[in-house]
């Protein structure tokens, strides 16, 4: 795939995936650790970032 754009190019930021319940948010960050993949928690979501270098952030 492409490169990861530069921090301060223009386009996508970030977006929010909004899980129904703490559960299944619970398993989807159980899951991408598994994969391998850095996920941090803050204050009320979670924070990982995809391929591309985008920040999603995982809430309920």
């Amino acid at each position: 795939g492409a490169k990861q754009p530069s921090e301060n190019s223009v386009g996508l930021n970030w977006y929010t995936i909004v899980y129904p319940d703490a559960a299944a948010r619970d398993e989807t960050v159980k899951k991408l650790r598994q994969l391998g993949a850095t996920v941090q928690e803050e204050a009320d979501y979670y924070l990982t970032r995809d391929p591309s270098g985008n920040r999603i952030r995982l809430v309920v």
